[in-house]
């Protein structure tokens, strides 16, 4: 990854996920230099810097940051309930089970994650092998 690949990943994080205002630039470095490996810029072309960008948010909003009507808790987009007391906190399955039964599922939880994978779907492509025999 270049520097000014990185820069722009800093900028598009601050541009698209306001709610990680109080994460510092150094924690999101940090988080660039552990996840650039899992986006391949060979793939993702014109919208790495993007797909990275929205891989780190995702991330960062499964590890507790930002801040939403609920805190740090949880992206209140996909909280159905919410209590104090007990501490109890349900999510929405709003994409009707259909990618919460695949490896990507963690992804649907964030709406950073459900981005990242309209990318992937867009750039990447799938390989598909089909049952049938060999000549």
């Amino acid at each position: 990854m270049t520097e000014e690949d990185a820069k722009e990943v800093l900028r598009n994080i601050r541009a698209i996920g306001a709610e990680f205002s109080e994460v510092t630039d150094e924690e999101i470095n940090m988080m660039i230099k552990t996840l650039s490996p899992l986006v391949a810029k060979k793939k993702f072309k014109d919208v790495y810097t993007l797909a990275l960008a929205l891989l780190i948010c995702h991330k960062m909003k499964m590890n507790g940051q930002g801040d939403t009507s609920l805190g740090t808790i949880a992206d209140a987009s996909h909280v159905s309930s919410y209590s104090e007391g007990g501490v109890s906190v349900s999510f929405n399955n709003w994409m009707g089970g259909s990618i919460l039964s695949t490896p990507d599922a963690e992804y649907a939880l964030t709406i950073y994650g459900i981005q990242y994978l309209d990318l992937k779907t867009k750039y990447v492509p799938r390989i598909s092998i089909s049952g049938g025999l060999l000549p």
